[in-house]
C-alpha cells in the first residue's frame, strides 16, 4: 500500500485541495490514494515536489526488506532441490574466445513469453564455458528491471547454478511465460521483485508454485549493456 494518505495528513491538506494542486479530479486522486489505480509518472513527480520526499516513500517501497516477510535463505524444500553447484569464474575479457548461444529474448515485465530461438553467439571467458557448458544468453525486452537491467541489454544465464535468495533469475510461469526478476524465497512461496518502482512485486504461494507451475530456471550472472 502506498503512503499517500499518511503524507497528505502530515501535510495537513484534504483530498480536494491536493487534487487541485495535481490538476486532477478528486475522484481520480482518491483512486490513487486507495491503491485502486497505479500512480502515473507525471503525477508521481508532482507529489514528490509537493511532499518534498522520494518516489519510494510515496509508493511505500522499502528497499531493504518488506516488513513482515519471513525470508528463507536456503529453503530445504522439494520445490527448490539442493545439489552441488560449481563456482562462478570471474570474467576476463582477454580470455573471451569461447562462444555461448543467444537464445532469443526474455521479458523484463510480466506479459510476454520467453523465446528460445537461437539468434547467434556471444563470446565469453573460456573458463565460464568449461565450468558451465549449458550457459546461454537472452536479450531483455521491457523496463521493469531498470536501472539494473535495461531494455535491449543481454543477460548471461547459468542453468546449473543455485539461485539463492535475492539473486536475479530467469523465471518461467505456467510452462512458458518467461521473465527476469530478483527472486525472494519465503516460507509460504516466492516473490518476484522488479527493480523499477513503477512495477509491482508478484507473489506466488506454495500452492501457486506447484499448480502453475512457477519454475526458477537460471541464475543471471552478468549483464551486457548496449550503448545507443
Amino acid at each position: 500500500m502506498n503512503n499517500l494518505k499518511k503524507l497528505r495528513k502530515e501535510k495537513g491538506i484534504g483530498q480536494v485541495e491536493l487534487a487541485k494542486l495535481l490538476g486532477i479530479g478528486q475522484s481520480s486522486y482518491s483512486r490513487y490514494e486507495s491503491g485502486l489505480t497505479d500512480i502515473p509518472t507525471d503525477i508521481l513527480m508532482k507529489l514528490v515536489d509537493i511532499f518534498g520526499t522520494t518516489t519510494d516513500e510515496i509508493l511505500g517501497i522499502n528497499n531493504d526488506q518488506d516488513p513482515g516477510w519471513n525470508v528463507v535463505s536456503d529453503p530445504n524444500d522439494p520445490r527448490f532441490p539442493s545439489k552441488y553447484y560449481p563456482a562462478e569464474p570471474m570474467p576476463d575479457l582477454e580470455r573471451e574466445t569461447s562462444l555461448i548461444p543467444i537464445l532469443g529474448s526474455v521479458r523484463a515485465g510480466y506479459d510476454n513469453y520467453a523465446e528460445e530461438n537461437r539468434e547467434g553467439y556471444l563470446p565469453v571467458d573460456d573458463r565460464l564455458k568449461v565450468m558451465h557448458p549449458d550457459a546461454y544468453v537472452l536479450n531483455v525486452k521491457g523496463d521493469s528491471m531498470e536501472p539494473e537491467i535495461c531494455h535491449g541489454d543481454m543477460v548471461i544465464c547459468l542453468p546449473d547454478v543455485e539461485v539463492r535468495n535475492n539473486d536475479v533469475a530467469i523465471v518461467c510461469v505456467n510452462g512458458d511465460i518467461g521473465t527476469v526478476k530478483r527472486v525472494r524465497y519465503e516460507n509460504n512461496g516466492l516473490t518476484l521483485v522488479p527493480a523499477n518502482p513503477h512495477y509491482k512485486k508478484l507473489h506466488y504461494s506454495a500452492e501457486d508454485v506447484e499448480s502453475y507451475p512457477v519454475s526458477v530456471q537460471s541464475k543471471v550472472i552478468e549483464v551486457r549493456h548496449k550503448y545507443h
